[in-house]
């Protein structure tokens, strides 16, 4: 079986969205108090990216982007980012 680039980014996307999940949950067991601590891309890259989303000039861009970095957990960042590459490596062809 011959896997393309962008089903293998996939896949590895998809592992890594699912070993941070996993770590967390053990994170969250292992914890005292029982709190979930998520990880946002916006707080991973900090003052790399924090300024891009203001620099798009257009308001429903800037909205999305907020809600990626700093709202949607970076778990299902990846799992979602896996699941483009997936679907693309199933119609592109290397």
């Amino acid at each position: 079986m011959d896997i393309n680039k962008f089903t293998f980014l996939g896949i590895v996307s998809w592992i890594g969205g699912l070993g941070i999940l996993l770590f967390q949950g053990i994170a969250q067991a292992m914890d005292k108090d029982n709190q979930w601590t998520t990880l946002f891309l916006g707080g991973l890259t900090g003052d790399f990216l924090g300024g891009l989303p203001e620099k798009i000039p257009v308001e429903i861009l800037q909205t999305g982007l907020n809600f990626i970095m700093y709202e949607m957990p970076f778990y299902q960042v990846l799992l979602g980012v896996g699941g483009i590459f997936v679907l693309l490596g199933m119609f592109i062809n290397d």
